[in-house]
């Protein structure tokens, strides 16, 4: 569908007793294999949206109150050619993967990885952006990224910061995007994660060394900012 971020489903027309059962399969399908239980069957509600930009996968959803489970048996399911980035706009998520824990407010960001067991726990309203990066785009910039999931990305630093406002606009702003837009906007979302990943990682000091995709992606954004500086 392009750079188009359409409707796949609501349950706004579903009968009450059917919402969460048919959400559940379209979660199944657009999202990732899991098992999931509503806080209310009976009052549960859901709207899922989807699209992309270039190789990135874009899927937003706005739930009622859940838990989701994502087991070695959904495993044999999921596309373990993708990592998600999470991030939420409204409510909170509570995940678990790999023995962290992370709770995501409005504006924070995760990574999580659907090749490996976790665990979430949705509040009430919650909102939330997920990205689909191909794993050789992430892992080609930062390395293996095991370590690298369930770790909060808040928004005060500069970097996160401004991935976390690009992602806020970004289901607003992708419908009629020229190929080439794309192309750009792809390169700039992979490389604002890439940073902001790996200044989370380097606050931890067992995780200060980073890597040489890394490096260069700094090294750009400098010579980028000061293009126009004449003593460049």
């Amino acid at each position: 569908c392009g750079g188009h971020v359409k409707t796949v489903f609501s349950t706004e027309h579903v009968h009450p007793r059917d919402r969460f059962a048919f959400w559940h399969d379209v979660a199944r399908k657009g999202v990732v294999d899991h098992e999931s239980t509503p806080g209310c069957r009976d009052t549960f509600r859901a709207q899922l949206r989807a699209g992309t930009v270039g190789a990135i996968g874009l899927v937003s959803f706005q739930n009622s109150d859940m838990s989701v489970t994502h087991t070695r048996r959904h495993m044999a399911h999921a596309n373990t050619d993708e990592l998600f980035v999470c991030r939420q706009f409204s409510g909170q998520i509570a995940l678990e993967q790999d023995g962290r824990h992370v709770v995501l407010g409005a504006g924070d960001i995760t990574l999580i990885d659907p090749a490996l067991p976790y665990e979430g726990r949705f509040s009430e309203a919650s909102d939330v952006l997920l990205l689909k990066v191909p794993r050789r785009l992430m892992e080609a910039r930062l390395g293996k990224t095991r370590e690298m999931t369930a770790r909060v990305i808040k928004p005060g630093m500069a970097e996160s910061g401004l991935l976390s406002a690009s992602l806020a606009m970004l289901p607003s702003h992708t419908d009629d995007l020229s190929q080439a837009a794309e192309a750009l906007l792809e390169v700039h979302l992979l490389d604002l994660i890439t940073l902001s990943v790996g200044r989370t990682m380097g606050q931890d000091r067992s995780h200060t060394s980073p890597s040489r995709a890394l490096v260069r992606v700094e090294l750009r954004a400098v010579i980028e900012a000061r293009l126009a500086d004449r003593t460049l």
